[in-house]
C-alpha cells in the first residue's frame, strides 16, 4: 500500500552521514560525505528542498521546531516522540518502528501517505486528521482513540489495532478500509461509506453491520463468528461477502 520514491534531492542524513552545510543558515540540500558519526540532534528550522532522510538514526529523541521539507519525511526507527506541530511537510511522512512516538500535531495534514507501522506506543489521533494519500498503521497495538475527523483520500489500514473499539463517526476515505484482527473493534459507523473492500477478518467483537453502510467492492467477514447481518445489505451485496462459518440475517 505504500511507498516512497527517493529524488535526486536527498538530505541523508542516517548512519555514518552528516549533512553538508551550505551558505544559508540551517538549509541541507544533497548527499553528504562519510564521517563516522550518527547524527543525533538537528539545528532548529532545519530545512531543505528535497526529501529527508533519517531512517535508523537511533539516537535522534525529536524533530526540530520550524521543520520545512520540501518532498518527504522518512524517520523510521528513530527515538523521537512526537511530530511537531509547526513542522512543514510537502509529502510522505514515514514513521515506520518509532517506538517512543506518543504524539502527532494537533491538526494534522499531510499531502501525501502517512505510514505509523508499529508505532506501538501511541494511542490515539488528533481529532481533526486530512491524509491525502494512503494512512497506514499497522501494529498500533496501544491505539484507542481515533479523532472526530478522519479524511483520508486513498485507502486506510488499522490491522492489529488490537486496543480500538470505535471508529469515527465523520471518516471519509476514498479506496479501502482495512481493519483486520482489530479484536476489540465492537462496531461500524453508521452510512459508512467506503469505495473499495472493507476487510474485517478477526474482527471478533463486532455482533453486526448495519443496513446503512455502503461498500463498493468486498466486505471480507473471516473469523467474525455469529455476526449478524441486514437482509437489505445481504441481498444488495449477493456474491461481494467473504462470510465466517456462521452468520445470520436480521
Amino acid at each position: 500500500m505504500f511507498s516512497k520514491s527517493k529524488s535526486p534531492k536527498v538530505a541523508q542524513i542516517g548512519k555514518d552521514i552528516k549533512p553538508n552545510i551550505y551558505e544559508e543558515p540551517n538549509h541541507y540540500d544533497g548527499l553528504t560525505d562519510y564521517s563516522g558519526a550518527q547524527i543525533d540532534s538537528l539545528p532548529d528550522k532545519f530545512m531543505t528542498r528535497g526529501a529527508l532522510d533519517l531512517c535508523g538514526c537511533s539516537n535522534l529523541k525529536e524533530l526540530p521546531s520550524g521543520l520545512n521539507i520540501g518532498s518527504w519525511l522518512d524517520a523510521s526507527w528513530t527515538g523521537i516522540t512526537s511530530i511537531p506541530d509547526d513542522a512543514k511537510i510537502r509529502s510522505d511522512i514515514i514513521c515506520r518502528g518509532c517506538d517512543r512516538l506518543i504524539s502527532l500535531p494537533t491538526d494534522f495534514k499531510v499531502g501525501g501517505s502517512l505510514d505509523l507501522t508499529g508505532c506501538e506506543n501511541l494511542t490515539k489521533t488528533p481529532n481533526n486528521m486530512v491524509i491525502e494519500g494512503n494512512l497506514e498503521m499497522t501494529g498500533c497495538v496501544k491505539l484507542a482513540f481515533i479523532g472526530r475527523c478522519l479524511r483520508v483520500g486513498c485507502s486506510i489500514n488499522l490491522s492489529d489495532c488490537k486496543s480500538i473499539k470505535h471508529l469515527p463517526k465523520d471518516i471519509y476515505l476514498g479506496n479501502n478500509l482495512i481493519l483486520r484482527g482489530c479484536e476489540k473493534l465492537e462496531e461500524i459507523p453508521e452510512h459508512l461509506c467506503v469505495n473499495g473492500d472493507l476487510d474485517l477478518t478477526d474482527c471478533i467483537s463486532i455482533k453486526y453491520l448495519p443496513d446503512s453502510i455502503t461498500v463498493g467492492g468486498i466486505i471480507l467477514l473471516s473469523g467474525c463468528e455469529g455476526i449478524s447481518l441486514s437482509r437489505e445489505l445481504y441481498q444488495g451485496m449477493k456474491g461481494r461477502f467473504i462470510l465466517p462459518n456462521s452468520f445470520s440475517l436480521y
